[in-house]
């Protein structure tokens, strides 16, 4: 999971036939049809060690590039140098952080996580960061970066997909049995899980209509004592067992 969904690519690469998806994720027994993607990676930056003269500083330029990437986890604007469309299920996003930093005079590497909206691509983010990446160079003579997203084929990210619409089968028939358990309308849209990405994006990306149902709320960290309630577990299973016995009936 924490390697972009390695498991549910194994199972969408082989041979399967199911043809909607439910990830059991935290919403809070809300019905999240949509998530963020994720685009994370890795930015080098070479430069040179002239010992008491000035020179290409790579630790320099990071810091220059950082600059522009702007602070943790804020909303990047439209036209700053991350391209996107605003999307209205994801209100707040895209947004960018710095997770790791590793250096040496003449090298600097930082390990990024930012959280897309549909439309934006591993290509897409990598052209934005090349670009960023390039006003850097031009500003410091000798300095070169490189962009990596994702890190390698084995580590990729969760992309960034459409909603499956609130009229769509499969969520007309979680909010359904949801409302038949409980007597209540569940959430539909982003909801508690905003900015977490999903295996459901695999599963869209593949043509396949999915989304997040399950018990307990994602909590905010650091935490003590994280736990989901029973009672929220066994109202979560009796709702997938409703809407599987209609969707058979």
């Amino acid at each position: 999971e924490i390697v972009g969904g390695v498991g549910i690519r194994h199972i969408l690469s082989k041979e399967h036939d199911f043809n909607y998806g439910v990830v059991t994720e935290t919403t809070n027994l809300n019905v999240a049809n949509i998530s963020v993607g994720t685009g994370q990676g890795i930015i080098r930056l070479w430069g040179d060690t002239l010992y008491f003269n000035p020179h290409p500083n790579a630790i320099y330029g990071m810091a220059k590039l950082m600059e522009i990437l702007g602070p943790a986890y804020t909303l990047q604007q439209p036209g700053n140098w991350m391209t996107y469309e605003p999307c209205p299920d994801l209100p707040g996003f895209p947004r960018f952080n710095v997770r790791k930093i590793s250096s040496g005079q003449d090298y600097c590497e930082i390990f990024f996580d930012s959280r897309i909206v549909p439309g934006q691509t591993n290509a897409s983010l990598t052209a934005d960061l090349e670009a960023a990446v390039e006003k850097i160079e031009q500003e410091i003579t000798g300095l070169r970066g490189e962009v990596l997203v994702p890190i390698n084929s084995d580590t990729t990210n969760f992309p960034a997909m459409p909603a499956t619409p609130a009229d769509h089968p499969l969520v007309k028939v979680i909010a359904a049995a949801h409302a038949k358990v409980t007597g209540e309308q569940p959430g539909i849209g982003a909801g508690d899980r905003i900015g977490l990405a999903s295996d459901a994006s695999h599963m869209k990306a593949a043509g396949i209509p999915a989304l997040d149902y399950g018990p307990g709320k994602h909590p905010r960290w650091p935490m003590s004592d994280e736990c989901v309630k029973t009672a929220d577990i066994i109202t979560a299973t009796q709702t997938l067992v409703e809407a599987l016995r209609e969707m058979h009936s």
